[in-house]
């Protein structure tokens, strides 16, 4: 072929290659891209430019959508070094955070993206103090206090080239920081919505408002207005030439304040439609992290069955495998491992690590936010095994007597009842002091949501009330929290008040009542699939005389 044939040649499969991204279609993509490139000149750098930077720019981005981020790093580094200036980087720049993402090492493309950043003229402090980040926040929000919707839209599209290469690379940064340095998440935020409004809308304000209102929420607990501008920002999807994108970027951000004011099981459906959306638009990263959250809420949810609940990870697993998606995996199989702890059932065809091997995964990349997931389902385990003061020395080994984020719910929780039943065995005032700040904290969330606190909060004060001796309070507090459960379709809980009640009438002497609520309790967990918390109950409704 003579060099016109040669470069139209290149250019049909250019366009070829086009074709095969817009139906999702990346690996064939990346194979019309490549044959594209070696039809290039000699030298096309200097020869064919534009033409160059378009096919080695659309192969990167179709590798790493099909899940081979770690094989165009040989073509990202032939765009840095030819490209002619920095605004032509920034594709590529891009995907370099993206692949260093995927492995889990967030801690790692922060950074990177704040040295961008810096080249950008933005620049943040080393040590950032949690009453900067709540001065941001409280300030940012002041200037939403009366936005709305339609205020939003009517604002002017962002046009200066350097400020929307600042809210993208602070969009990015917003997403890394969230699981290794959450302030940082929350400070960046702010920035992107006062970009915003200064400088006019585009598609980084989307995910700067969604990360906005969730971090009012975690830094200040205005779930009001975290509530209110989630909802705005979830309108302006609506007809999105890049909705599927946008939700799946920010169906994470969402979720975090829907756990606030929607029932949890919702939620699932929510992931499952961010995790597709990200699979239309290209979006691993933030598709397989939506798989991770749904299988979180199926666990947590209690409205399936743990078998439901592994087999649904797995599945989840297979696609984070196939994408070579390491942050979300390793969350994955710790969820696996904790429906495994409690069901009994070990068996798949995936090799799913331990969470002593998760843990020290997390601790290798610094990943915070895995670090704590992995925590939390170790105190979960610890939990419905009843195996209370490992529970509290491991939960204050890791610092989770004391929430901090969204997800904190369930340590709450957990420690709380923990704490209070440690605080009527050893009479330890210490226990005491972190059981009564879990039903202070259950007691300013349950009017938000009903559905997902009020049962939690009944049983934390039915516990408390035992600890004062007021029997009466207690037990009616216990049958409450049986009857919200029911109610609101946590069956793991259901099971759990039925535990606690039995076990408070067996140690007050009312053993056939407590019999018969603990005989209650082995059926929930039996429907929840929980076999090896069913034997470890009947175990010691045997030392009572009975189990049916």
């Amino acid at each position: 072929l003579n060099p016109l044939e040669r470069s139209a040649f290149a250019r049909l499969n250019l366009t070829a290659g086009k074709h095969a991204m817009a139906s999702s279609s990346y690996q064939q993509a990346r194979g019309y891209f490549e044959s594209g490139i070696t039809l290039l000149h000699i030298d096309p750098w200097k020869k064919q430019y534009p033409l160059c930077l378009e096919l080695y720019e659309l192969s990167v981005v179709a590798g790493f959508m099909s899940g081979n981020g770690e094989e165009v790093t040989g073509r990202l580094d032939d765009i840095l070094s030819n490209a002619k200036h920095f605004g032509e980087t920034i594709k590529a720049r891009e995907i370099i955070l993206k692949v260093i993402a995927s492995r889990g090492e967030y801690a790692e493309s922060t950074n990177q993206c704040i040295s961008i950043l810096s080249v950008l003229g933005e620049d943040f402090p080393e040590d950032i103090e949690p009453s900067l980040v709540a001065n941001e926040l409280k300030g940012t929000l002041a200037l939403l206090e009366k936005v709305t919707e339609e205020d939003i839209r009517r604002l002017p599209l962002m046009t200066d080239t350097s400020k929307l290469y600042a809210m993208k690379f602070l969009s990015m940064l917003c997403t890394f920081s969230m699981y290794s340095r959450y302030h940082l998440c929350h400070l960046s935020s702010c920035l992107l919505v006062k970009f915003t409004l200064q400088y006019g809308f585009c598609e980084e304000s989307i995910h700067g408002l969604a990360t906005f209102a969730r971090a009012l929420l975690l830094d200040v607990e205005d779930v009001e207005n975290s509530g209110r501008i989630s909802s705005v920002t979830e309108s302006l999807l609506v007809d999105h030439a890049n909705q599927h994108s946008l939700r799946a970027r920010s169906t994470l951000l969402f979720a975090a304040v829907k756990f606030f004011t929607e029932p949890l099981q919702s939620v699932v459906e929510r992931c499952r439609n961010g995790f597709n959306s990200g699979m239309i638009s290209g979006d691993v990263d933030n598709a397989m992290m939506c798989g991770y959250l749904c299988c979180y809420v199926k666990l947590h949810g209690g409205g399936d069955d743990l078998k439901v609940t592994q087999d649904v990870s797995c599945d989840f697993l297979r696609q984070m495998a196939k994408h070579k998606h390491a942050g979300s995996t390793y969350g994955t199989m710790s969820l696996f491992r904790t429906c495994a702890a409690l069901s009994g059932n070990f068996g798949n065809s995936l090799r799913i690590k331990t969470n002593k091997e998760i843990y020290q995964e997390a601790v290798r990349t610094k990943n915070s936010f895995l670090l704590h997931h992995v925590c939390v389902n170790q105190i979960y385990i610890h939990f419905y095994l009843r195996e209370y003061i490992p529970l509290v020395e491991f939960a204050a080994a890791h610092n989770l007597l004391e929430a901090k984020r969204t997800m904190d719910i369930i340590s709450v929780f957990l420690t709380g009842i923990s704490s209070l039943r440690l605080a009527r065995d050893t009479h330890e005032k210490k226990w005491r002091k972190v059981g009564e700040r879990s039903v202070e904290m259950m007691a300013r969330w349950a009017p938000h949501s009903k559905w997902n606190f009020e049962n939690k909060l009944f049983l934390l004060q039915a516990e408390l009330h035992y600890l004062d001796g007021d029997l009466e309070s207690a037990e009616v507090a216990y049958n409450a929290s049986i009857d919200s459960a029911h109610e609101h379709r946590f069956i793991h809980e259901e099971a759990l008040a039925y535990e606690l009640h039995g076990i408070f009438l067996l140690e007050n002497k009312s053993i056939d009542r407590g019999l018969k609520q603990l005989n209650m309790s082995i059926s929930k967990y039996t429907k929840w699939g929980a076999g090896i918390k069913v034997k470890n109950l009947i175990s010691f409704m045997k030392t009572y005389g009975g189990a049916t």
